[in-house]
Protein backbone atom coordinates (compact mmCIF):
# COMPACT_ATOMS: atom_id res chain seq x y z
CA UNK A 1 0.00 0.00 0.00
CA UNK A 2 2.86 2.36 0.77
CA UNK A 3 4.15 2.02 -2.79
CA UNK A 4 0.79 3.19 -4.18
CA UNK A 5 0.87 6.19 -1.85
CA UNK A 6 4.40 7.06 -2.98
CA UNK A 7 3.49 6.67 -6.66
CA UNK A 8 0.35 8.77 -6.17
CA UNK A 9 2.45 11.48 -4.53
CA UNK A 10 4.77 11.55 -7.55
CA UNK A 11 1.84 11.52 -10.00
CA UNK A 12 0.39 14.51 -8.13
CA UNK A 13 3.72 16.33 -8.34
CA UNK A 14 3.97 15.55 -12.06
CA UNK A 15 0.42 16.82 -12.67
CA UNK A 16 1.29 20.09 -10.93
CA UNK A 17 4.41 20.32 -13.09
CA UNK A 18 2.53 19.86 -16.37
CA UNK A 19 -0.15 22.32 -15.27
CA UNK A 20 2.52 24.92 -14.46
CA UNK A 21 0.60 27.97 -13.24
CA UNK A 22 -2.70 26.92 -14.84
CA UNK A 23 -3.66 24.51 -12.06
CA UNK A 24 -5.69 24.98 -8.92
CA UNK A 25 -4.13 26.55 -5.86
CA UNK A 26 -3.36 24.14 -3.06
CA UNK A 27 -3.02 20.37 -3.06
CA UNK A 28 -4.81 18.28 -5.68
CA UNK A 29 -7.53 15.89 -4.61
CA UNK A 30 -6.20 12.47 -5.74
CA UNK A 31 -9.74 11.24 -6.42
CA UNK A 32 -10.69 14.06 -8.80
CA UNK A 33 -10.47 13.43 -12.58
CA UNK A 34 -7.48 15.15 -14.16
CA UNK A 35 -9.70 16.95 -16.68
CA UNK A 36 -11.27 18.81 -13.75
CA UNK A 37 -7.89 20.41 -13.07
CA UNK A 38 -7.66 21.55 -16.68
CA UNK A 39 -5.34 18.81 -17.93
CA UNK A 40 -5.63 18.61 -21.72
CA UNK A 41 -4.38 16.01 -24.21
CA UNK A 42 -0.96 17.63 -24.66
CA UNK A 43 -0.51 17.78 -20.90
CA UNK A 44 -1.39 14.08 -20.69
CA UNK A 45 1.44 13.32 -23.10
CA UNK A 46 3.80 15.41 -20.96
CA UNK A 47 2.58 13.58 -17.86
CA UNK A 48 3.17 10.20 -19.51
CA UNK A 49 6.72 11.23 -20.44
CA UNK A 50 7.47 12.28 -16.86
CA UNK A 51 6.12 8.99 -15.52
CA UNK A 52 8.02 6.94 -18.10
CA UNK A 53 11.28 8.68 -17.17
CA UNK A 54 10.73 8.34 -13.44
CA UNK A 55 9.69 4.69 -13.43
CA UNK A 56 11.42 3.42 -16.60
CA UNK A 57 8.19 2.01 -18.01
CA UNK A 58 6.31 2.34 -21.31
CA UNK A 59 3.02 4.22 -21.37
CA UNK A 60 0.90 4.13 -24.52
CA UNK A 61 -0.05 7.49 -26.04
CA UNK A 62 -3.75 6.82 -25.52
CA UNK A 63 -3.49 5.21 -22.10
CA UNK A 64 -4.78 8.31 -20.29
CA UNK A 65 -7.75 10.34 -21.48
CA UNK A 66 -8.11 12.82 -18.64
CA UNK A 67 -10.98 11.06 -16.91
CA UNK A 68 -8.54 9.20 -14.63
CA UNK A 69 -7.71 10.34 -11.15
CA UNK A 70 -4.25 10.52 -9.60
CA UNK A 71 -5.07 7.44 -7.52
CA UNK A 72 -6.30 5.49 -10.55
CA UNK A 73 -3.11 6.28 -12.45
CA UNK A 74 -1.00 5.25 -9.45
CA UNK A 75 -2.94 1.96 -9.17
CA UNK A 76 -2.32 1.23 -12.84
CA UNK A 77 1.40 1.98 -12.56
CA UNK A 78 2.29 0.05 -9.40
CA UNK A 79 2.19 -3.45 -10.97
CA UNK A 80 4.41 -2.31 -13.84
CA UNK A 81 6.87 -0.59 -11.54
CA UNK A 82 7.13 -3.67 -9.34
CA UNK A 83 7.71 -5.98 -12.36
Amino acid sequence: MTEKVEVAAYVSTAVVEVLESDGPAGPLNPDTPLETFGVDSLMLVDLAVLLERKYLIQIEDDEFDGSETINQIAESLVPRIAA
